[in-house]
């Protein structure tokens, strides 16, 4: 669970942009029809990637993949349309198109998941400590014994004082 939860958090953090994209605002003059064919190509060209990023979260894959692919153009695309001119996004798609490109995307994959086994791998020494810590302060504020402590014989309940 937790190697889940590191995952899909490495996961997130890498493709942050898709949060903040998602507050930008819409662009004050109107989007040429050629403009949004180039994005709408440029986020063709990023599918994999989308993909790659909903597959870090194994057995929600489908789920994530599904819910990434609708959300994108309309977190993304926005990013593109309100930072990038037409000339930017032509040489953009033209670099991603390139054999260069494609052999780096190719490779993107292994170098993300060699990234993030190291990542996780490492995560346990750092977290575990404030994770602990963090269920200790839940613990005290519900009222619960701290883990691995045996509760012992359960004391007698209080007798009524008698008058």
């Amino acid at each position: 669970m937790r190697r889940l939860l590191a995952s899909a958090l490495i996961a997130l953090a890498a493709f942050g942009v898709a949060g903040t994209a998602a507050a930008q605002t819409a662009p004050a003059t109107p989007t040429s029809p050629a403009k949004k064919e180039l994005i709408q190509r440029l986020m063709r060209l990023q599918q994999s990637d989308v993909e790659g990023f909903a597959r870090t979260v194994e057995e929600a894959y489908p789920i994530v993949r599904d819910r990434a692919l609708k959300l994108a153009p309309s977190t993304v695309g926005p990013v593109f349309e309100t930072r990038m001119t037409e000339d930017e996004l032509k040489q953009l798609i033209t670099w991603l198109e390139s054999p260069t490109a494609k052999k780096y995307q190719s490779l993107a994959g292994e170098l993300r998941n060699n990234f993030s086994q190291k990542l996780v791998a490492e995560m346990p020494p750092i977290l575990d400590p404030k994770l602990m810590a963090l269920d200790g302060r839940i613990r005290t504020i519900l009222g619960v014994p701290p883990a691995g402590a045996s509760a012992g014989p359960a004391a007698p309940p209080a007798r009524p004082a008698s008058k």
